[in-house]
């Protein structure tokens, strides 16, 4: 490489890479603990006084490894500031099953601002047996269910010697029941154990997908992961602190997030106006707290520039410089360095003259005053003449 080709990716790296330092985004309020052991704990959620926004949104640090949601003692496991949070859900048994599996129910969200997730899904496994969920929220009883049979009937799945089925759950359930009617003379004969779940669908399939896993060992567990959808009735005011506009019609990038209202017909809170806040494009971060979104810098995250082409990071967006480029840039390089060039030649040449004509005219000055003093001299009479 010449050194023309090396002044030419030196000025390339400091024309496109971004200079700016980027933010860590903020996940819990200033002064609070973002983090109990592995799990980060963002805002509305919080640990210690002033740190949530309501005591449902409370957690509490046991033994600062394990975060509990604290009104309702439910385990977390992992919380998205995009509505969702995944909890310890119990498997049920029936009663059949050995003493040390007592029958246990999900837990009841009734009057929180939480719900079961339509990501989750209610699985049965047994033979011969009907599972069923059974809720009586709001007035109202809802009931899903599905069979397990021991033949080779399409509907149900057959996985290491366990048959279990699977079921979609109603919307919005937030308090259900497990209960389970054997139909099988067989089944009725042995007593064998059943047992049934609520459990994050994508779980559940990365555990089947699992070589290493077998479905009959779910029968050794106790819980499973559930995703909860969590929602704030709450106004921006409350959140943040100000008022924020709501809805808004652009989502210019002049604004690093933006918050939405819905109006949730199926909410039991003393207002209905939910609220929901998302980073906008090309930030990330939480968009609960103030200033809780930054600029990502594509360039670094990633590959998002194809055929060599250059990135160049903006705040809030990204551009691709083409290749073909490129060779007008070094022609526009290669002529402002002619130029540079030419500009010093010119100065120099000028700054040189100056020089010299001041040294000329020193030169002269002395000379004129010499030839002066004598001419003075000749006219005052002051001349030796020899005779």
């Amino acid at each position: 490489m010449d050194f023309l080709q090396f002044l030419f990716h030196i000025t390339l790296l400091f024309l496109f890479k971004s200079s700016a330092v980027l933010a860590v985004p903020l996940l819990a309020k200033p002064n609070c603990k973002s983090r109990c052991g592995d799990v980060e704990i963002p805002y509305p959620f919080g640990i210690g006084a002033g740190c949530y926004i309501d005591d449902w949104f409370q957690i509490t640090c046991v033994n600062s490894t394990k975060p509990f949601l604290n009104k309702i003692d439910l385990e977390v496991i992992e919380i998205s500031v995009k509505g969702t949070l995944k909890v310890v859900n119990p498997i049920t048994f029936s009663s059949n099953c050995s003493a040390n599996k007592p029958i246990r129910q999900a837990a009841n969200l009734e009057g929180s601002p939480f719900v079961f997730s339509q990501k989750n899904i209610f699985t049965a496994m047994g033979c011969g047996v009907m599972a069923m969920i059974t809720s009586n929220s709001n007035g109202s009883t809802v009931s899903a269910g599905c069979k397990s049979e021991c033949d080779n009937i399409s509907t149900n799945v057959k996985k290491n010697g366990v048959y279990f089925c699977q079921t979609p759950i109603p919307w919005f359930l937030s308090a259900f029941n497990t209960t389970f009617h054997v139909y099988d003379d067989y089944t009725k004969s042995t007593n064998s154990c059943s047992y049934a779940f609520l459990v994050d669908h994508d779980w559940f399939q990365w555990f089947l997908n699992n070589s290493t896993k077998n479905t009959s060992t779910i029968s050794d567990m106790d819980n499973v992961p559930v995703m909860l959808d969590w929602n704030l009735y709450h106004s921006t005011v409350e959140v943040f602190g100000v008022m924020v506009k709501v809805n808004p019609i652009s989502l210019g990038s002049e604004s690093s997030f933006y918050c939405q209202s819905h109006n949730d017909s199926s909410s039991i809170h003393e207002s209905s106006i939910r609220l929901e806040c998302f980073c906008n494009w090309g930030y990330e971060g939480n968009p609960y707290l103030p200033q809780g979104c930054q600029d990502i810098n594509e360039c670094e995250a990633g590959n998002h520039c194809t055929g060599g082409s250059i990135c160049k990071n903006h705040v809030g967006y990204y551009e691709c410089y083409p290749t073909h480029r490129n060779s007008w840039l070094k022609v526009v390089f290669i002529g402002i360095g002619i130029g540079l060039g030419l500009l010093f030649l010119l100065v120099g040449a000028w700054w040189l003259y100056k020089v010299v004509r001041i040294k000329l005219k020193e030169k002269f000055s002395q000379q004129d005053g010499s030839l002066l003093m004598e001419l003075q001299r000749l006219s005052s009479g002051e001349v030796n003449l020899d005779n």
